[in-house]
Order: structure tokens, then C-alpha cells, then sequence
């Protein structure tokens, strides 16, 4: 899933975007700190992840979001999002921050839904 939401974001709104080194990525991510992955499933298979950071006792970061196409509008990252915020509710969590390509208004609204607002923007300059 991974793969498939870094492709999607390259085709669809940042051709920069590169490829990581997938080998144990999450895995190594989770043993240097709190980390949660949740999974969405639909007739038992997966179709979609949040993961989520704990930055520290107060700030979390989700680091990704993604459900399969043909999953998609089923509220199954509604669903996610909920799971993660409970979860971190229950860590004593005051603040989430995403970050989320310019672009992609179908995240932003979502986002945004969930009382999500813009707090800080990077800007890129393209060396050509």
C-alpha cells in the first residue's frame, strides 16, 4: 500500500516525489519511538492504512493515509481517522498535524471535516 499511495501521489500531484527504501521501512520506523499503524478492511481484505507518529507527549503526526481505489467512498479513511484519533485521544494527545500536497482537495476536504486547518505551509523552488 505504501508503493501504490507514493505512486499516486507522484502521478497525480508531485512528479519530484521519489521512491524510498521500502525494505522494513515502518518496521525500522517503529522501533525508534511510539508508532501506530491501523488497517481498514473490506471482505476481509486490507484496502487502506493510517499510520500515525507520536511526536511526543502532547503532538502526533499522521504520516500516511491511503485506501485502494476500488475501496474508495466507503468511509473506510473516515473510519481510519476516527481510529487513530481515539487512539490518541486516549494518549492524552492535544495536536495532529498532516501534512498534504497542495493539490489534493480530496484529502484537504476530508481533513478539514475532521476540524483539520491549515497551520503552516512549505514553499518549493524547482532548480532547474
Amino acid at each position: 500500500l505504501l508503493l501504490l499511495l507514493i505512486d499516486d501521489e507522484r502521478r497525480k500531484y508531485d512528479a519530484s516525489i521519489g521512491n524510498i527504501a521500502l525494505e522494513n521501512f515502518y518496521q525500522s520506523k517503529m522501533i525508534r519511538g511510539e508508532r501506530q499503524i491501523f488497517v481498514g478492511e473490506l471482505n476481509e481484505k486490507i484496502v487502506g492504512y493510517i499510520y500515525i507518529l507520536l511526536e511526543d507527549q502532547t503532538h502526533a503526526k499522521i504520516d500516511a493515509l491511503y485506501v485502494l481505489e476500488e475501496a474508495r467512498n466507503q468511509h473506510i479513511a473516515t473510519s481510519l481517522l476516527v481510529k487513530a484519533m481515539n487512539f490518541l485521544k486516549e494518549k492524552g494527545v492535544l495536536y495532529i498535524d498532516i501534512s498534504v500536497l497542495k493539490e489534493n482537495e480530496i484529502a484537504k476536504k476530508l481533513y478539514s471535516s475532521f476540524g483539520f486547518k491549515s497551520f503552516k505551509e512549505i514553499l518549493r523552488l524547482e532548480l532547474k
